[in-house]
């Protein structure tokens, strides 16, 4: 295959031929997809390159189409074939990037100095057209799934209109096939805190004058200047905020397994913030099957009262209608215990299922939930907010809870559909890189395929009902569809388990770029 210094060199060179105000854009998402192992695009690279996340995709779009046709020209004026030189360029921007950040450390670090050195020249003139005809299964395969726009955000969602009746509620609506939506700036979801001012001490400012103790009355106290005092020393800079504390796991086959014992759980699916920790990195989430539809999950090093959890059914072998919720979670020690519950319209039921944890900030929680107003059975209003919002029901009733629009929730009864008052959560991603640009397609009834792209497959499915008709919603398949994006398999049901064309709301998670990302605003509700 063509070697790494070649294909760096070809990167390089074809970056130098970009539009200026597109080249450093291109230049540091190849350098940290090829530090971090993933494509970095969306509110990550926005940081590094000062561009507001509204337009960094689509210019990285711009920078990407740009590259990869300055790849292919350089190709064709040195003899390489024309379909062999797109290929090679659309290879080069995918997988080829990706093999290069999974080289050992010293090739890696080469690499990566190449990347920061002046474009090269090239003398291997037909280089390309020998590795294509070497390796034509190869790059025809890369080149295909290469063909997207490349984006990988910390937590990918999409809000997805099903065709339904009720056309009154307001959504984030995907955008057609091979159109992308223009992304939606919104206020933030809770309101800037000004800083407080500080309270007098009694003690003058340095360098102001200030009054001898209170004279007799009818005697003008004098002005003392100011002792001469040494430079006080600088003040000491604020210690920063502590990271936020949050991971998932996503329970597949180990649903199944005998009641009582706690098993550690392994696998791509298992992901948080105890693995950037020295002391907690080797520890691992385990599993307990406590009972029919009950589950008990540790999440190792994240313990936090203020955190919130969500879960989601995400198998199909599941009965139609069977739904999970969380009955409660709580610390124990540096872990967080979650207990799980999963039943149908009639009984308990055993299912896999994917959980997500994240711990709020002081801004973030509102435990008092003085913003939320019951407005009837099963009926809650809850400040507007901008982004992803999810809500899951906690405690010991069978209800399930959804978003009506994106300042309603409504819970009903799992068995009946009637309307229920229900404890639930509600969190809310907001300030990252949120994909508007979905792609929905209707497989069957109730059944959806939802296309992201330019984001590679997450690790964990989350997915929440909206709308006021009663029913549910889950992830049931993730897959990767090629390097240029992800596919997501969604189930809708009624309150009779029958399939049914709902609204519902998608998102992926995976392991992050940059660990101070969190999850958004965090609601708590206790139960009515």
């Amino acid at each position: 295959m063509a070697g790494d210094e070649e294909l760096v060199l070809r990167i390089r060179d074809a970056i130098k031929r970009v539009e200026p105000g597109l080249r450093r854009l291109m230049a540091e998402h190849v350098r940290l997809t090829v530090e971090n192992g993933v494509p970095v695009v969306g509110t990550e690279l926005a940081a590094v390159v000062c561009v507001p996340v509204a337009d960094v995709d689509r210019r990285l779009a711009r920078a990407r189409r740009a590259t990869h046709e300055a790849i292919t020209r350089a190709l064709i004026a040195e003899g390489s074939r024309a379909e062999d030189a797109e290929s090679y360029g659309r290879w080069a921007l995918g997988p080829g990037l990706l093999e290069l950040s999974e080289r050992d450390g010293p090739r890696r670090a080469a690499a990566l100095a190449l990347l920061k050195r002046r474009a090269g020249v090239i003398q291997r003139a037909g280089a390309v057209t020998e590795f294509a005809r070497r390796n034509p299964r190869v790059v025809r395969r890369s080149a295909n799934a290469a063909a997207g726009v490349i984006g990988l955000l910390v937590v990918g969602a999409v809000l997805v209109l099903a065709p339904h009746a009720d056309r009154r509620e307001q959504g984030v609506l995907a955008a057609p096939p091979g159109e992308a939506a223009e992304p939606i700036a919104g206020k933030p979801v809770l309101p800037e805190v000004p800083t407080a001012a500080v309270a007098p001490t009694g003690e003058p400012a340095p360098g102001m004058p200030y009054l001898a103790d209170d004279p007799p009355r009818g005697v003008v106290a004098p002005i003392v200047p100011p002792a001469p005092t040494a430079a006080a020393p600088p003040p000491e800079a604020p210690a920063p905020p502590p990271a936020r504390k949050w991971g998932y796991a996503r329970v597949d086959n180990e649903y199944g397994q005998p009641l009582g014992a706690e098993r550690p759980m392994a696998g791509d699916g298992v992901w948080g913030t105890w693995q950037k920790d020295a002391g907690q990195a080797g520890r691992k989430v385990t599993l307990t099957h406590l009972a029919a539809g009950e589950y008990r999950v540790r999440l190792p090093g994240v313990a936090a009262e203020d955190g919130v959890a969500h879960v989601t059914v995400n198998h199909w072998a599941a009965g139609a209608a069977v739904s999970c919720g969380v009955r409660e979670t709580t610390p124990d020690g540096d872990d967080q215990l979650i207990t799980v519950t999963c039943r149908s319209e009639t009984a308990p039921a055993d299912v896999g299922f994917d959980i997500f944890f994240a711990q709020g900030s002081a801004g973030d929680v509102r435990p008092d939930a003085t913003a939320v107003r019951h407005a009837g059975p099963g009926r809650y209003l809850v400040p507007p907010m901008t982004g992803y919002a999810q809500v899951t029901p906690y405690g010991d009733g069978h209800t399930r809870c959804q978003v009506v629009s994106t300042v309603e929730i409504a819970c009903h009864a799992i068995e009946t559909g009637a309307a229920a008052d229900s404890d639930w959560r509600l969190g809310s991603v907001r300030d990252l890189s949120f994909l508007q640009n979905g792609t929905s397609k209707q497989l069957a009834a109730g059944v959806y395929a939802v296309g992201f792209r330019g984001v590679a497959r997450g690790d964990v499915l989350q997915v929440t009902t909206l709308g006021s008709r009663p029913g549910y919603c889950r992830g049931v398949d993730l897959i990767s569809a090629g390097f240029g994006g992800t596919l997501a398999t969604v189930f809708c049901v009624d309150s009779a388990g029958k399939p049914a064309d709902l609204r519902f709301g998608v998102a992926i998670v995976r392991r992050p770029v940059r660990t101070e990302s969190g999850f958004g605003a965090i609601y708590i509700q206790p139960g009515s």
